[in-house]
């Protein structure tokens, strides 16, 4: 026999189990530097080791992008089986400081961006 007591334990834990995760948050890492030594900073709701192994393969992307085409348009870079739109930043005055940003197609709180 099913006691009420067990009854109202059985539906809490299942509001409490159906209820939607909240969002990972994004978090901010230093990833070393570029192959075209610049500062690689990652933002991504992964851990520190996947979130900068795949920001180098978009930096890696980047350079080889930016030398062809100076940087000047926006482009895509293919890495971590994503594609990933790139530009380069502005900076104040609407200077242009030659280095970038990436962010993950449909995925915005996953970025790449590299500094000097």
């Amino acid at each position: 026999m099913v006691t009420l007591a067990a009854l109202l334990l059985a539906s809490t834990l299942a509001a409490t189990n159906s209820a939607p995760s909240p969002a990972a948050a994004a978090r901010q890492f230093s990833c070393g530097t570029s192959s075209g030594g610049l500062d690689i900073v990652a933002t991504s709701t992964k851990d520190q080791a996947a979130a900068c192994s795949t920001a180098a393969q978009v930096a890696h992307g980047w350079h080889q992008q930016v030398g062809p085409s100076d940087g000047q348009v926006p482009f895509t870079v293919a890495a971590g089986g994503s594609a990933w739109d790139c530009q380069e930043t502005v900076v104040d005055f609407g200077e242009v400081n030659g280095h970038g940003q990436c962010v993950k197609s449909g995925d915005p709180k996953e970025t790449m961006k590299l500094f000097s």
